[in-house]
């Protein structure tokens, strides 16, 4: 996918798209090969469960709010201003305690994954099945392997193996 040029107004996704990841409202602002932007709605109370991107470097902008990301051992809290970085390989979770709703922009480089998610969602409606990948009613979808390669890996107790992530419904 090839970047176009062009605006992205602040009220639309890219084709119209937004999608809804465990409890979480995101736009997509900005897609090519190297990279995906998303805008992000996250209401208090929600979370983002530990996982790992064995291939993407992730970051978050912090617009408005708060958010808590746990690496590992260690807790941080990004506020409005502020950008969150998340590198490959290092296992991270994302909280919303703060009492209200936090927005951000959440960047993901490179986005092959994505796009692979992307293809997957297509051939899954082509063939008829019509159910929404990542609308599992507030759950994690069976483990998936998407384009060959895993590119997200939740951790803890009951977590449901490898799965595409971010879980987007396209």
């Amino acid at each position: 996918m090839t970047l176009t040029p062009g605006i992205t107004p602040e009220k639309d996704g890219l084709d119209g798209l937004s999608w809804n990841v465990v409890g979480h409202t995101y736009t997509p602002k900005l897609h090519s090969e190297n990279a995906m932007i998303w805008h992000a709605d996250i209401p208090d109370g929600t979370f983002v469960p530990p996982h790992i991107h064995p291939t993407q470097d992730e970051w978050i902008c912090m617009l408005e709010g708060e958010l808590e990301v746990e690496f590992e051992n260690e807790k941080h809290i990004g506020r409005a201003g502020d950008t969150i970085r998340m590198p490959m390989g290092l296992a991270h979770g994302i909280y919303n305690r703060s009492g209200k709703t936090a927005t951000c922009l959440f960047g993901v480089a490179p986005s092959e994954a994505l796009r692979a998610l992307r293809q997957a969602r297509r051939r899954h409606r082509s063939r008829g099945a019509g159910a929404h990948l990542g609308r599992a009613r507030g759950r994690f979808p069976a483990p998936a392997r998407i384009g060959g390669a895993r590119s997200c890996v939740p951790l803890g107790p009951g977590a449901p193996g490898p799965i595409p992530c971010p879980v987007a419904t396209w």
